[in-house]
């Protein structure tokens, strides 16, 4: 087909390149030739991998266009463009396979010297891991002042540390303690408040529903005065009632 090069991989998709690319996927399944010819053809013609081209068509050229729409004035062109290529593609596998064959096997020489030289300094490196381990076992046995230091330390941080874990669970067992107690003051503050409004909602209630100015003015039959206890903030926090006289 004589076209340049459009692109390189990992440079984003020019519409020319997608045009491509796209055209020789849909002639290839219209001929029932294998889609992963189309990929290396395209990716030959625009200087990109097989693979960027394959990920390219699954993720994002497939989206964007409908087969059913496909229209190409070159259809012909292509499908001899990509026989040719698989026919030259066939010709390099049978060749390369030709020769593999033809080639005699090379006789596989192995250098022992290395390996020699490193099993002389095996009985050396032995030798000296032996000492080593005496010497962590005569230390164990026998241990330095020093070391006697070291792990007590290490001991007194310890014991420390655990003086520190049980006096902060104290302090922690202590403070849910006082939530508790703060929580149950506060439920039994809530069910008293409960109890006023439903008192209070009781009379409102009566009171809406009297027909009339005569029966507003017998209120006082109840016999009860209502009195409220505020807080600072304005807060109703109690509603007595109290005989009146």
């Amino acid at each position: 087909m004589g076209q340049r090069q459009l692109a390189k991989a990992g440079k984003p998709w020019s519409e020319e390149e997608k045009d491509l690319l796209w055209n020789y996927i849909q002639v290839a399944k219209r001929n029932g030739i294998a889609m992963s010819h189309a990929f290396r053809l395209a990716a030959k013609k625009l200087g990109r991998t097989e693979v960027s081209t394959g990920v390219y068509h699954y993720n994002f050229l497939r989206k964007e266009r409908d087969e059913n729409e496909f229209n190409c004035n070159n259809e012909q062109e292509l499908l001899e463009d990509l026989q040719n290529f698989i026919g030259s593609q066939e010709k390099k596998t049978s060749e390369k396979q030709v020769v593999t064959k033809q080639a005699p096997k090379k006789e596989q020489h192995i250098e022992l010297n290395p390996y020699l030289e490193a099993l002389k300094e095996l009985p050396e490196h032995l030798s000296k891991l032996q000492r080593e381990l005496d010497e962590i076992r005569q230390q164990k046995a026998n241990p330095s002042v020093e070391s006697i230091i070291k792990a007590f330390d290490v001991l007194v941080t310890s014991y420390n540390d655990k003086q520190t874990l049980e006096e902060e669970h104290r302090l922690l067992r202590e403070r849910l303690e006082k939530v508790t107690e703060e929580k149950k003051s506060l439920e039994e503050r809530i069910y008293q408040l409960n109890q006023h409004y439903e008192e209070a909602l009781g009379l409102y209630n009566t009171f809406i529903n009297l027909a009339s100015i005569s029966q507003i003015m017998g209120l006082g039959d109840f016999k009860q005065k209502m009195k409220t206890t505020l807080d600072k903030w304005g807060n109703v926090v109690k509603i007595d009632y109290e005989k009146a006289e």
